[in-house]
């Protein structure tokens, strides 16, 4: 199965397109080939000059070959060394974590000022941590006969990759954890970066990236955290939904199911699809696409159970993912299911109310405005059915932030095209305005390392991440 799900990585990569859209791919090949004999797509050039036949062809013709490569991985590359750098130096604030509490779960105690690797398993990391060094309690733990905090809350597919790579290399969890975390979250880059190249131009495909890369929360996508796993999985999920893959595309909601609980999600997505193939008139949808399509979409449904049914297998206990949940302050009874982001902003006038209606009207602008198009629409789909999932599903923490950073359509709001033509002034203007933004983002990444991330304290006194 690993080989399969490689092959199918790859093909992604190499993004073969579904049939019907082979206007699509002779326009992309003849953009590739005024590349190659100098036009500029006026992603990461100014508009056409004498210098620029200066440029030997061969250089053209390998920059235009392997741009695709070289662009993401140059801004992933820079930004996760600036974002080590502030993990780096935050770990310098760092108190030492000798003992569990209820606000903080502790599988192995660390020291003042722990350096970088010291920091990579904070706060969820510690759960993931145990799972890979220790596996899953069986039978639940109990106290006073109610279920505990337990590592049954956590879905098994990322640390379990963290577990593969530290018997294969002999090294222990930080470094295991971070080396997994890059290589997944540089793959989710490539990948989101040729998607947009396809449905859009370089210079959509570069500020989508580089807005990714630059989110304040970015830094979660090198720490022992599941969210470069799950970004990977459902970017891969989105480039087989627009292939029409939907074979495969199942084979990945099963592996998201096992890495995070956004499946539910992922099946609206596909709906959206089915709705928008079915309602085109210049798109034929022929009733073999329709069963895939509409399987796709119940199986994504159905494997939001597939880990409490596992949970409940393994320990005996027909709750046991349910109770463990309700474990955590604030998610028991009734309590729980009325403290989500939505219900509080609907029944009450504060900081939450105006962060909901923030966000909502941010991202009903970013994915309904004209120049949005260029994202297609699944990725339009997904990037406003699962912030808005989140908001109803999760209670109002700094956590929101993270779970953001999967919402890879909306953060960099301004997806337009290159204009055929424009001035030197255009070209400076329409470069400037990402570049402080994602100078801005940075910024913020300072802040959510070193007030979040870092713990400086007691941990039941600061924002959880």
């Amino acid at each position: 199965m690993s080989s399969e799900l490689t092959r199918a990585l790859c093909s992604c990569l190499r993004l073969t397109h579904p049939p019907g859209r082979e206007l699509l791919m002779s326009t992309t090949r003849l953009a590739a080939t005024k590349d190659s004999t100098g036009a500029s797509d006026g992603a990461l050039s100014a508009p056409s000059t004498s210098s620029d036949h200066r440029v030997p062809p061969s250089l053209r013709i390998l920059w235009s070959r392997w741009r695709w490569m070289l662009v993401p991985l140059t801004i992933f590359g820079l930004t996760r060394m600036i974002s080590g750098y502030l993990l780096s130096v935050g770990a310098q604030r760092q108190v030492a974590l000798t003992e569990d509490s209820p606000a903080y779960h502790l599988t192995t105690p660390t020291d003042a000022s722990p350096g970088y690797l010291g920091v990579i398993s904070n706060w969820d990391g510690q759960w993931f941590r145990s799972i890979a060094e220790s596996g899953y309690p069986v039978p639940l733990p109990m106290e006073d006969g109610q279920v505990v905090q337990n590592e049954w809350a956590f879905s098994p597919g990322y640390p379990t990759l963290v577990r593969l790579v530290m018997m294969l290399t002999r090294t222990d969890f930080p470094l295991a954890a971070t080396v997994v975390s890059l290589v997944c979250s540089g793959l989710a880059v490539l990948l989101v970066y040729r998607l947009l190249m396809t449905r859009a131009d370089s210079f959509v495909a570069t500020t989508a990236v580089l807005g990714l890369c630059s989110f304040p929360a970015s830094p979660i996508l090198q720490v022992a955290y599941s969210e470069s796993l799950a970004l990977l999985l459902v970017v891969t999920a989105l480039v087989l939904l627009t292939q029409r893959r939907y074979g495969w595309l199942v084979v990945v909601a099963f592996a998201l199911c096992l890495t995070r609980p956004l499946t539910l999600p992922l099946a609206a997505v596909i709906g959206v699809h089915w709705l928008v193939r079915w309602r085109r008139s210049d798109d034929l949808f022929p009733v073999r696409d329709r069963l895939w399509a509409g399987g796709a979409a119940l199986a994504s449904a159905m494997f939001m159970g597939v880990w409490p049914l596992i949970a409940a297998v393994v320990t005996g206990t027909t709750d046991a993912f349910t109770a463990t949940i309700a474990a955590w302050p604030g998610n028991s009874g009734d309590q729980g299911l009325l403290t989500n982001w939505l219900v509080l902003a609907a029944t009450g006038v504060g900081p939450v109310t105006v962060f909901v209606l923030m966000v909502l009207m941010f991202l009903l602008y970013a994915v309904f405005r004209r120049g949005s198009r260029n994202l297609g629409a699944d990725v339009r789909a997904w990037s406003l059915i699962y912030p808005v999932y989140m908001l109803a599903v999760t209670r109002p923490n700094a956590g929101v932030l993270r779970y953001l950073v999967l919402a890879v359509g909306v953060l960099w709001p301004l997806p337009d095209l290159v204009p055929e033509r424009e001035s030197r002034v255009q070209f400076v203007v329409r470069w400037a305005m990402p570049i402080l933004f994602a100078i801005a983002s940075m910024v913020g990444q300072y802040y959510w390392v070193t007030r979040i991330f870092i713990i400086n304290g007691d941990p039941g006194m600061q924002p959880f991440p």
